[in-house]
């Protein structure tokens, strides 16, 4: 793996997205996440003063926390590297394209901000933004904000279920295809397991085609949480329309049961 201050592979709009308010230090949503996952102790332990991979901050990065893992999936660490931290199997919902056309419409969105100035078809989340409840205007219970996915192994140079860091490439999740397709995903660095629910095909000749599915370890489907705090499963079966539909925030889809 490249330093982690250099991914000379990528182009710039897929360089490290910055959560803190300290432009230049670079920090992962998920520990602002820490105090509402009964996880204070760790957050006030967090440096915000030096980067997410700073060393001290390995403590912070290589504790589990229960709810962000699937028991019926293993507990995995990225350790491809020097930033030694939790892998877990929960994402975000990055739309129903790929990086650099989160909402599938054929135009690639800009690095950060807004996703398409809230065209019909945005996600919840993207490069630098995520929404507002506001923006959701399909209405909270009716748009995905969190889906599962599958951890690879600790020392797989995979991105996949590698949430501890600023890099969303590591933790986004599409809805261009079912849960649990057959499909492979598409990512930056990749160990095709198609027999454990993992394939994949390496994204390094065109980084902005990343698209990974959401995925489980048990039969069936998937879990997701809604905007409206809502956690339901979500069948394989699932038809793709109401799938992608449920992935917008502001379609104004006609979603139905599901």
């Amino acid at each position: 793996m490249n330093p982690p201050d250099s991914h000379s592979k990528f182009p710039p709009g897929m360089q490290y997205r910055v959560t803190s308010s300290r432009s230049n230090i670079r920090q992962s949503f998920f520990i602002h996440l820490y105090p509402f996952l009964e996880q204070s102790a760790a957050y006030d332990q967090y440096n915000f003063n030096v980067n997410w991979h700073d060393a001290t901050n390995t403590p912070v990065r290589v504790l589990h926390v229960p709810v962000m893992i699937c028991p019926t999936d293993k507990t995995e660490l990225w350790t491809t590297d020097a930033s030694t931290s939790i892998r877990g199997n929960y994402g975000l919902n990055w739309g129903k394209g790929t990086w650099s056309d989160r909402d599938g419409d054929g135009t690639a969105e800009s690095s950060g901000g807004t996703i398409d100035s809230f065209r019909p078809s945005s996600p919840p989340f993207g490069n630098c933004f995520g929404a507002r409840i506001a923006n959701m205007r399909d209405g909270t219970s009716n748009t995905l904000l969190v889906m599962e996915m599958v951890q690879m192994y600790s020392g797989d140079n995979d991105f996949r279920g590698w949430f501890w860091n600023d890099e969303p490439d590591a933790y986004s999740i599409y809805t261009r295809l079912t849960p649990n397709t057959s499909a492979p995903d598409i990512v930056p660095r990749c160990v095709n397991r198609p027999l454990e629910n993992q394939p994949c095909v390496t994204a390094s000749s065109n980084p902005n085609s990343v698209s990974v599915a959401s995925r489980s370890m048990h039969a069936g489907g998937v879990q997701v949480l809604l905007g409206d705090g809502a956690v339901r499963f979500i069948s394989d079966n699932i038809s793709l329309e109401i799938y992608q539909g449920l992935s917008t925030m502001n379609g104004k889809e006609v979603i139905g049961e599901f």
